[in-house]
C-alpha cells in the first residue's frame, strides 16, 4: 500500500511512499483505493494483524466520512453508480466517461440477483448518485464464505468489484493528466493539458512513467549544479522519447527540442549506457539517464563522453518541439523520499 497510504494516513509509516501529506484534493480517492487494496486482502490476514475484510471496512467508513466533507467532483461516486445501473439494466445511459471495463453482458440470472443486491443496499439507502464501498466489501466477503463460484451473485459481484475498481483507477489516471482511449479512439481527459502531436500514445506513456521518476529536488538540484543521474529512467520504451521526457521535466518547461546552439535558454545533454559503466565520477548501470546542462559541460572545458542527445527548453507552441510535457503547470511540488534518492541521486 505505499501509494494510497502517505495521501490518506497523517503518521509516516514504513510503506509510505513519501512523507504524510492527506490534506489535498486526492484525499478521498487515495482513502477509497486504501479501502479496495484491503479489500483485495479478502479473508488474509494484513497489515495490524487485522483480517483484509475488516480493515476496508475501516478505510470505507474513512471514505464515506471524507466524501461527505469533500465537492463531489473529487471522488467518482456518480460515475461508479451509473456504471453499476448500465450493468444491471437499470438504465441505458452509463456515466458521461466511457470506462474501460469488461464489456460482455451478465447472464440474466446475474442481473436478476444483482438488481436484488442493488435495491437493498443501495437505492434503497442513497440519494440518488450515491455510493456505498462498504456495501461491496460485505457482498465480496459473503460470496467468498459460500465459495460457489456458480452462484449468480457470484458473478454479479466479481463483474460489480472489478468495475468499480476500473472505474477509480480511470478517474486517477484522467487526474494526473493521463489520455485513457475509447475503444475506437479517446482523446478527453479531465486535466487540463497541450496536446502533444509529437509523439504517440504509447510512447506518451513511457515518457509520463520516465518523467514520473523526476523530483522537484532532482530538478533543484540540476538547475543549482548542473548536472545529475536519474537512476532507472529508462524503463521501456524508445530511450529518446525517455531522455527527452526527463530532460523537459529537470529543466522546468513545457517542451523541449534538439539543442542547436546557446542561446541562453536552459539546456540538458543526455547520456545512457546498456551495461554499467563509470563516467567520470558518475557510476551508471543500464537504465540510469546522466544529465548535464551546457553550462556544466563548458566549465570543464570537455565533454566526459559523447553525449547521445541534447535539448533546449522551448515553450510548447514551438513548432521545432521533440517532447512536449502534458503535465506541465498542474503538478505541485514533489518530495523526495527515501525510495526516490534510490531513484535519482543529487549531487
Amino acid at each position: 500500500m505505499p501509494f494510497p497510504t502517505p495521501l490518506s494516513w497523517a503518521d509516516t509509516t514504513a510503506v509510505g511512499f513519501g512523507p504524510p501529506d492527506p490534506s489535498t484534493d486526492a484525499e478521498v480517492t487515495a482513502t477509497y483505493a486504501h479501502c479496495l487494496v484491503h479489500r483485495w486482502e479478502g479473508s488474509h490476514v494484513g497489515e495490524l494483524n487485522m483480517v483484509g475484510y475488516s480493515n476496508a471496512n475501516f478505510w470505507g467508513k474513512a471514505t464515506v466520512r471524507r466524501a461527505e466533507k469533500a465537492p463531489a467532483s473529487l471522488v467518482p461516486y456518480e460515475a461508479i453508480r451509473k456504471e453499476m445501473e448500465s450493468l444491471l439494466g437499470i438504465s441505458d445511459a452509463p456515466s458521461s466517461e466511457t470506462v474501460q471495463t469488461i464489456k460482455e453482458p451478465l447472464s440474466s440470472e446475474a442481473i436478476e440477483a444483482g438488481r436484488t443486491w442493488f435495491e437493498e443496499w443501495i437505492k434503497s439507502d442513497l440519494p440518488d448518485g450515491g455510493w456505498e464501498p462498504r456495501a461491496l466489501n460485505e457482498l465480496c466477503k459473503t460470496l467468498e464464505g459460500l465459495r460457489n463460484p456458480d452462484d449468480p451473485k457470484a458473478e454479479f459481484g466479481s463483474r460489480a468489484a472489478q468495475l468499480e475498481c476500473d472505474v477509480l483507477i480511470q478517474y486517477c489516471l484522467e487526474k494526473a493528466g493521463y489520455v485513457v482511449p475509447e475503444p475506437q479512439s479517446r482523446t478527453k481527459t479531465n486535466a487540463p493539458q497541450a496536446k502533444d502531436t509529437t509523439i504517440c500514445d504509447e510512447d506518451r506513456d513511457t515518457a509520463l512513467r520516465a518523467a514520473g521518476r523526476v523530483s522537484s529536488a532532482h530538478s533543484n538540484s540540476f538547475q543549482q549544479n548542473g548536472i545529475i543521474i536519474i537512476r532507472n529512467a529508462l524503463i521501456d520504451g524508445p530511450e529518446t522519447v525517455s531522455s527527452a521526457a526527463v530532460a523537459c521535466r529537470l529543466m522546468g518547461a513545457p517542451a523541449c527540442r534538439n539543442f542547436e546552439q546557446d542561446d541562453g535558454s536552459p539546456s540538458a545533454y543526455v547520456y545512457y549506457t546498456d551495461q554499467p559503466e563509470t563516467v567520470g565520477e558518475f557510476d551508471l548501470s543500464p537504465g540510469d539517464l546522466l544529465v548535464s546542462s551546457f553550462e556544466r559541460i563548458s566549465s570543464h572545458q570537455a565533454s566526459l563522453v559523447t553525449w547521445q542527445g541534447a535539448y533546449v527548453a522551448c515553450s510548447a507552441e514551438d513548432n521545432n518541439a521533440v517532447y512536449r510535457d502534458i503535465l506541465f503547470g498542474t503538478r505541485g511540488e514533489t518530495p523526495t523520499t527515501v525510495i526516490q534518492w534510490s531513484k535519482g541521486t543529487i549531487f
